[in-house]
């Protein structure tokens, strides 16, 4: 029974062992606890895809001379009651410390090219499948919904390590 005891604490010391040596050799960005809703004209937001846009790009940039995980920018998924966790890594799992330019993009979204208005859509269907789509660059698109575009979106936000890291977005 002794040799067994023995076996298994070998085992879990060359398994630690290993397990910190693959750690040192990967960099990872430590990430907050980010949260949020998404309302328009008050009511929430379903199904819209969440993308925080860090304004210094070394917010996600790994260090020069480590090695590491590339990321992109934190995104999420709205539920049904317009509630978002960022993630970065893991689902849920937050997002670096640092200032960010928001965009939201809606389930639905399209754009009627002629009259020039943000309508909403089979949810079925991606934005971009209507003909009358407009791209999300247009000018049309950067008045009647600034908050899917990095350069017209109004809203920002800051990730702090040591605080709650909850926004409020209201879409109008």
């Amino acid at each position: 029974m002794r040799s067994f005891s023995k076996s298994i604490a070998a085992i879990a010391a060359i398994v630690t062992t290993s397990l910190i040596g693959c750690g040192e050799s990967e960099y990872r960005h430590s990430v907050f606890p980010a949260s949020g809703k998404i309302t328009r004209d008050g009511k929430p937001v379903a199904n819209a895809i969440v993308v925080f846009h860090p304004t210094d790009p070394n917010t996600i940039r790994i260090p020069e001379g480590r090695q590491g995980i590339e990321i992109a920018n934190p995104t999420t998924t709205t539920d049904e009651s317009g509630a978002f966790r960022l993630s970065t890594y893991f689902e849920a799992d937050g997002a670096p410390a640092g200032e960010y330019k928001v965009t939201v993009i809606l389930s639905s979204q399209k754009f009627d090219q002629k009259k020039g208005t943000t309508t909403e859509g089979d949810e079925e269907k991606a934005p971009h499948s209507s003909t009358d789509a407009l791209p999300a660059d247009s000018p049309i698109v950067k008045k009647k919904f600034p908050f899917s575009n990095l350069e017209s979106t109004p809203l920002q936000a800051s990730i702090k390590p040591d605080a709650t890291n909850e926004f409020a977005f209201e879409l109008n």
